[in-house]
């Protein structure tokens, strides 16, 4: 997995660099909710996200992003507390607002999930909206709600709302 990661982020950050155009690091952290057994909204699995993000075109951008979670997840009829690690690559549409910048993004993306000794590794997609509230030139404040599916045995889909920053250089 580390080798795919490497190897994406290469050709991710390979092109900011050679026409040398603005792109963003993020971090964001928040809450998950299992969507297999519907929408409960107990709230108790947290999220932790990284990205990077470079800009295709005129308010169009990609983003490399890799979040990892805690949940109550199903591998081979087992049902227990696991971790979800995913990495996805994300397309998005912005559109100007006066607050800042809004977004609608998709995307695919490699899901990963463990309990003990257990692991499964599959496909999977990602959409959402997000808001990002510019502070200064430089970092944002931003804020997100994603839908993310991965295509396990059992299949998995979590709604997930973050909040975090962006730092543009």
């Amino acid at each position: 997995m580390i080798k795919r990661l490497l190897a994406i982020a290469f050709f991710v950050v390979l092109p900011a660099v050679a026409q040398a155009q603005t792109s963003a690091l993020g971090m964001s952290i928040g809450i998950a909710e299992p969507t297999a057994d519907g929408l409960d909204f107990n709230l108790e699995d947290t999220t932790l996200e990284i990205f990077y993000k470079v800009p295709l075109d005129k308010g169009t951008n990609l983003r490399l992003k890799y979040g990892t979670l805690e949940s109550d997840l199903e591998i081979d009829g087992v049902k227990d507390e696991g971790d979800l690690q995913y990495l996805n690559l994300l397309v998005a549409y912005e559109f100007d607002e006066t607050f800042g910048n809004s977004a609608f993004f998709a995307g695919i993306g490699m899901y990963r999930q463990e309990i003990g000794e257990l692991d499964e590794s599959d496909y999977g997609f990602s959409v959402g909206v997000n808001a990002t509230f510019p502070v200064t030139r430089r970092v944002a404040f931003l804020t997100e709600l994603s839908y993310h599916y991965a295509h396990f045995e059992a299949d998995t889909g979590f709604v997930m709302a973050t909040g975090g920053i962006e730092f543009n250089f």
